[in-house]
């Protein structure tokens, strides 16, 4: 556990880092760009994962998840496979290049799409070694490679916006910031970069990941569709301002999401035949998303409209009552990461995906509803509905392999939704005149307290964080 906790602070502070270099690079670009140009800049960023998220085959955890994950045949064929995704993609994005500018209604940035397809490219020469370290709970490679491109990007990104003040700055960051990924993770591989075709190591691959594909374009309806629709049936400029509603809310939650999967996906994966540690861990896993839950939705219960007045300029203001809707469907989400990991430790890759379609369903509802005219912040209120049924969902399909599964999620999911949902109105009622800085204080600190209550009403949690501390200072 101790072990676990050393690597979560360190993969926490890594991913953070780095997602905070990300969120400077686009609070640079918003100041610089009026709310239609910089939807048209986040129209970049959204088209690069839109392929990522309908390629990823998740080959990099598969070398974390096999019993012969630390073979290196076994990650060269991975390289080489990652290779082919990399070509196919990037003719993929040339050829939607078109549509997609007609669909933004933006034909002027048809050059700008089509030199996307070079993301791919470039990310497919990755080095999948700093991955396969996290089977040892190493993650030191996988966090100086995401850093260093981060800070890439964001230097790259913030100099072209001051410079052009133009919605080009994005592109050129993104192109900037995939090169360094490339190259960072080459330069910490301790293993030579290589290609190994092999039919049987192929199929293997491809019968682990073949579910995720459908699972990828799911992800991206979960985490990027909104702003599509959003996008293309409303029009540029409520992109710009709910872009940076959701980059507010799920940048840090996105981390929250990935630490949990990326601590616990080990652990339970090393205890597939001993049923009583499984549900231990499990339980470990349930409460570590809970942990970080409370304290997400408190924070942005309390500081949304605060955070938008003091970091954008007025005219995204209108992003303040749009992120306490999203907080919740956040909250909600980190809480279904430790069902989504507990599946993947036991192979079960579909039921992710199962998830996953029914937090989509709510993306048609959201295409009617955005040509109704609904308001930004009613279509936001759709997100926590369908992150509700997805995570729902998921428990009850874990049921039979986790005892105790469905049952168990009601009180962490009513947690979440009381304390979003009641914080939000709370500010509303009393708080909407304070000043901005005031409430931000207040939410770091109510967050604070949360998260301190949440962490040592389970013994086990407080005896491992003082067994580390203590190891730190004998040390």
């Amino acid at each position: 556990m101790a072990k676990t906790l050393k690597g979560g602070l360190l993969l926490s502070a890594g991913l953070g880092l780095g997602q905070g270099l990300s969120f400077l690079r686009n609070l640079v670009v918003a100041n610089f760009l009026a709310p239609d140009d910089f939807g048209i800049a986040m129209s970049f960023a959204i088209t690069v994962f839109l392929l990522e998220s309908l390629s990823d085959m998740a080959w990099d955890r598969m070398l974390v998840q096999a019993p012969d994950g630390d073979d290196d045949e076994l990650m060269a064929c991975a390289h080489f496979l990652t290779f082919l995704r990399g070509v196919i993609s990037a003719t993929v994005v040339f050829l939607i290049a078109g549509p997609l500018s007609k669909y933004y209604s933006c034909p002027e940035a048809l050059w700008a799409y089509r030199t996307l397809a070079l993301v791919p490219i470039i990310r497919s020469f990755v080095h999948l070694e700093r991955k396969r370290d996290h089977r040892h709970m190493e993650f030191k490679k996988d966090v100086a490679t995401e850093i260093t491109s981060q800070i890439v990007g964001a230097f790259v990104g913030s100099i072209a916006a001051l410079l052009t003040q133009h919605w080009s700055c994005m592109l050129t960051a993104i192109l900037a910031q995939s090169m360094a990924w490339a190259l960072m993770s080459r330069f910490v591989a301790n293993v030579e970069y290589r290609w190994v075709v092999s039919k049987e190591m192929t199929l293997r691959f491809f019968r682990f990941g073949w579910p995720l594909i459908i699972n990828g374009f799911l992800i991206f309806s979960v985490t990027r569709g909104d702003m599509m629709v959003i996008g293309g049936e409303v029009n540029m400029s409520a992109l710009g301002v709910y872009a940076v509603a959701s980059l507010l809310v799920f940048a840090p939650g996105g981390i929250i999401t990935r630490v949990v999967s990326t601590l616990y996906l080990p652990r339970l994966s090393a205890c597939q035949d001993d049923a009583v540690s499984r549900l231990h861990e499990f339980s470990l896993c349930r409460y570590g998303a809970l942990v970080t839950a409370l304290p997400f939705v408190t924070f942005y219960g309390l500081g949304s409209s605060a955070v938008v007045e003091l970091l954008y300029p007025e005219k995204y203001n209108a992003a303040g009552s749009i992120i306490p809707w999203l907080a919740i469907a956040g909250g909600i989400r980190i809480l279904r990461s430790a069902y989504s990991t507990a599946a993947l430790s036991c192979g079960a890759t579909t039921l992710p995906m199962h998830a996953n379609i029914l937090r989509a369903s709510l993306l048609l509802v959201l295409l009617f509803a955005a040509r109704a005219g609904w308001t930004l912040v009613q279509l936001a209120s759709l997100a926590a509905i369908g992150e509700s049924l997805a995570l729902l969902g998921i428990a009850g399909m874990l049921a039979n392999r986790f005892e105790g599964a469905f049952k168990n999620v009601f009180f962490p999911f009513f947690l979440v939704v009381a304390f979003g949902y009641g914080l939000q109105e709370l500010t509303r009622a009393t708080l909407s005149e304070s000043s901005p800085l005031w409430r931000v204080v207040l939410a770091l600190a109510s967050s604070t307290c949360v998260l301190v209550v949440v962490v040592i009403a389970r013994q086990e949690v407080q005896d491992s964080v003082l067994k580390f501390l203590g190891r730190k200072q004998g040390a």
